[in-house]
């Protein structure tokens, strides 16, 4: 019973970022879709579509990006507490700018930098406490600062991660919580149930990773301290200081995504012809139904960002087209932070017709059944090239996602959430009584 994922842009077999973020995503998937669809989750194949050995050369490492930055163009308004909070948590580096008038507080080093980050915050008497913020946005705040330290050890990240969002899911830790005198005791009772929790999940994945764990939790609240600390001294601070700093980061991405777009689409090929990304695609999602233990096992694809596109072409063309490879049916196709929706809009896909479109009131039909059996198209506010889809296509399950994320880091968020493969696991039940809307 195969689990498919294929990237999206910019992701390259050498890198090790890309190697362990695989890693981590595989971790996701074994622990809360392969149960889902198997009741021995252990013997589901997972495997990686990967396409990034065929995608975009930059010839002149980028250097058409501009460097300049957006100094001096950010309003200093102020920001709800809440937001200030998620963004400072998002981006920890800003927590070692000076603040005025705070002489207490002393520099630590970001948190996604290297080397290990000493307790130095022991004293501060913070306005704000976890209790103060909406449920939503406290889960947030405690899963984005564990998320960044985590990101200093890879091989564990994914099972820390789970160990504090079954913690932070529970009411039963939220009502705790309020009965707390202070921030201190808060972090306090946190901190036993994360070490708790992370005893059960080496119990259950047999990994080693509760040694070292007690320092792991007390850089979390000292961040935590800190951050808040930061929110009640430095309101409208961190807008101006945001766009100061944001304009290469998102032309990263910009160029990166791009670019890996302009060589699809160029070399892509079709139907009769196919071009080497869609050419392997076929080939892998063939292979992987032959590794199925018998005919009726389902074929799920997660798809991210460009991947998106590329299996939509694959489901529409490639392979209604094909003579080779006419027997891949995608049973669940999740489209997480795709640009499916855009290109459509813009007519890009092989398939696309100027027939249906707003003016004449006639959505995109469905993919054949044939070839798809339920689509789930997920997008999220903050990362700025995700994009709905289902005003334009008709049939698809169209859904928002809140990563909590900051723009800079939303559009990779929805594979680093625990919340978003639980979501996953349930429509995946779904559509397992429905046979897969098979034919």
């Amino acid at each position: 019973m195969p689990i498919v994922y294929i990237h999206g842009v910019a992701n390259r077999e050498e890198s090790k970022s890309y190697q362990e973020a695989w890693k981590n995503t595989r971790t996701y998937i074994r622990r809360y879709l392969a149960p889902t669809i198997s009741d021995t989750p252990d013997d589901i194949v997972i495997e990686n579509l990967y396409w990034g050995d065929l995608g975009a050369k930059f010839y002149w490492d980028r250097e058409s990006r501009p460097p300049s930055p957006l100094l001096g163009m950010g309003a200093a308004g102020s920001m709800p507490a809440s937001d200030q909070a998620l963004a400072y948590a998002a981006h920890p580096d800003y927590l070692d700018y000076p603040v005025q008038g705070n002489s207490s507080v002393k520099p630590t080093g970001p948190l996604i930098g290297g080397g290990p980050i000493e307790s130095e915050i022991t004293s501060i008497k913070n306005d704000l406490r976890l209790q103060d913020f909406k449920l939503d946005d406290g889960r947030l705040l405690i899963t984005a600062l564990t998320e960044k330290e985590a990101s200093l050890q890879p091989a564990k990240e994914a099972i820390i991660t789970i160990a504090m969002d079954e913690v932070l899911n529970s009411q039963q830790t939220w009502e705790q919580l309020r009965v707390c005198k202070d921030l201190d005791e808060e972090l306090q009772l946190l901190e036993r149930l994360f070490l708790a929790q992370l005893r059960k999940e080496e119990i259950a994945m047999g990994a080693l990773v509760a040694q070292g764990a007690g320092a792991f939790f007390k850089k979390i609240a000292d961040r935590t301290k800190e951050t808040l600390n930061r929110v009640n001294q430095t309101p409208g601070y961190l807008l101006s200081r945001t766009l100061a700093e944001i304009r290469n980061p998102l032309n990263d991405i910009a160029t990166l995504f791009f670019g890996d777009v302009v060589v699809y689409l160029e070399k892509r090929g079709n139907a009769s012809d196919p071009g080497p990304i869609p050419l392997k695609a076929m080939a892998f999602l063939s292979e992987i139904q032959k590794k199925r233990s018998h005919a009726q096992e389902p074929l799920i694809v997660i798809s991210h960002s460009m991947g998106g596109q590329i299996i939509y072409d694959l489901l529409t063309h490639f392979i209604p087209g094909s003579t080779k490879y006419q027997e891949v049916r995608i049973d669940y196709w999740c489209a997480a932070a795709s640009q499916v929706g855009l290109f459509e809009e813009l007519k890009l896909f092989r398939e696309s017709t100027e027939s249906y479109a707003k003016e004449s009131g006639t959505k995109v039909p469905y993919p054949s059944h044939q070839y798809l059996g339920d689509w789930w198209n997920v997008w999220d506010h903050n990362d700025f090239i995700s994009f709905s889809a289902g005003k334009i296509f008709e049939g698809v399950r169209d859904e928002e996602f809140n990563s909590g994320m900051s723009i800079l880091d939303a559009h990779g968020g929805y594979l680093k959430r625990p919340s978003f493969y639980r979501k996953f696991a349930q429509l995946l039940l779904d559509s397992k009584l429905k046979n897969w809307n098979r034919i």
